[in-house]
């Protein structure tokens, strides 16, 4: 059919499986006005989120984890025991946020994204200067089924610090699976 429309309810393969190809090398395949497509990609899916609703301390110069209080979102029930159970391989965007509580004195807060004993995203440079400083680190990363994710703090002041938990944005840890 040359210039003109078909109109089917249903396409499939003349066997029921295999490939279906829609237009050619260099062609555009657009769907018409007010249009929708289902089955390509689709939405993000496996969204959590986790907050800190009160405030944990941070000793100088070591490595702690950080608790998370509340969870926001866990659509997939993977969120427990402070750590996202990655439920299936695939890419990820993960971040996480913390805010200083206080005014410290002089040093420097740190947070990773850890899978294991490996870090996967961090920021280093938090300056500790100021009260209700935020920092933060994200990352897009292909992770696999089991794969155990978590958020670790650190800071070198010279005395025992805190991260604030205030309100459901000053402390975070968060991401979703992307549909690639």
């Amino acid at each position: 059919m040359a210039d003109g429309t078909l109109k089917v309810g249903t396409i499939i393969t003349s066997s029921g499986s295999g490939t279906i190809t829609l237009g050619q090398s260099n062609e555009t395949v657009a769907l018409g006005s007010g249009a929708t497509a289902s089955g390509f990609g689709g939405a993000n899916s496996e969204l959590f989120l986790a907050i800190k609703t009160s405030n944990q301390t941070i000793n100088t110069s070591t490595t702690t984890l950080l608790t998370w209080d509340t969870e926001r979102y866990d659509t997939g029930n993977n969120f427990a025991s402070n750590a996202y159970t990655v439920p299936s391989d695939g890419y990820y965007y993960l971040y996480a946020k913390i805010t200083i509580n206080v005014t410290p004195p002089a040093g420097r807060f740190g947070i990773s994204i850890m899978s294991g004993s490996t870090t996967l995203a961090d920021c280093q440079n938090g300056s500790a200067g100021a009260a209700y400083n935020s920092m933060g680190t994200n990352i897009i990363v292909a992770l696999s089924a089991g794969d155990v994710i978590d958020v670790d703090c650190r800071q070198t002041t010279g005395e025992t610090e805190a991260v604030y938990g205030g309100s459901w944005n000053t402390t975070v840890f968060g991401g979703y699976k992307l549909n690639t």
